[in-house]
């Protein structure tokens, strides 16, 4: 595996956003879904400071208080795509691309 986690070179393919329930979905490629839960705050860049890409470069997460995190997905473009939710849900198999990361897609 690279240093980059297990996200890297994943296609992004979209997002879907529930404003009632306060979740986001993000669509990779490979069928794959994150899902944010709780979500208060999302910031979608889409500048391409290192030119076009729809890749997934690399994903970090940080607490920033009490229960919330942030998330972020660096693209291969430069951008940054940052959540802070409350609680992440990803596909079987990467749940290490968010180090706090609670939950897992069920098999």
């Amino acid at each position: 595996m690279n240093n980059y986690g297990p996200l890297h070179d994943r296609v992004l393919l979209g997002f879907e956003i529930n404003w009632q329930n306060g979740a986001v979905v993000v669509r990779l490629s490979h069928g794959e879904l994150i899902e944010f839960k709780r979500v208060i705050s999302i910031n979608i860049s889409r500048k391409f400071p290192w030119g076009p890409s729809n890749y997934i470069l690399e994903t970090r997460s940080f607490v920033v208080g009490n229960e919330l995190k942030r998330f972020v997905i660096v693209m291969q473009s430069g951008d940054e795509i940052s959540i802070i939710a409350d609680e992440v849900v990803v596909p079987d198999g990467v749940h290490q691309c968010f180090p706090c990361a609670i939950s897992t897609e069920a098999p």
